[in-house]
């Protein structure tokens, strides 16, 4: 299968209300989970060189997507700092529509907290740390 399939059949999965698929190896998985743990959960369990479709792509997903090493990522939303970081780590890369300023939280009342945990970290494995242990307090209740 060539890229431009795989992209399409990724992107694709998102339209059949996943919010995330990749294809390695020639087989399609896909997500409905919201949010950026599917996300989290598959760094060092997909072969590199998939191709990913993401409804959301920040510069948070963006940390965990030069850890998984991918071919392509498609963003349906996509930020201009995620899509600058893919594109200079040689990754293939395309969204949806605009690109936007930022993501918001669920609450629409400021920074996405996986954004606000990444803002100022350069290096994906430090990027993936702070997304685990924002995700452990937003789970315990105290993010």
């Amino acid at each position: 299968m060539d890229s431009k399939e795989a992209i399409f059949r990724t992107h694709s999965a998102l339209s059949e209300g996943n919010t995330l698929a990749y294809l390695a190896e020639g087989e399609l998985f896909t997500s409905t989970e919201k949010g950026i743990s599917p996300l989290y959960e598959l760094v060092g369990k997909v072969p590199a060189g998939a191709v990913f479709a993401d409804l959301i792509v920040g510069k948070a997903a963006a940390m965990l997507y030069l850890l998984l090493r991918p071919a392509a990522v498609y963003g349906e939303t996509m930020t201009r700092a995620a899509h600058s970081l893919l594109q200079a780590h040689g990754i293939d890369v395309s969204f949806g529509g605009e690109l936007v300023p930022c993501i918001v939280n669920r609450a629409g009342t400021g920074l996405c907290p996986m954004e606000a945990a990444v803002e100022f970290l350069d290096e994906p494995s430090r990027a993936y740390e702070a997304i685990g242990r924002t995700l452990e307090a937003l789970k315990s209740g105290s993010g």
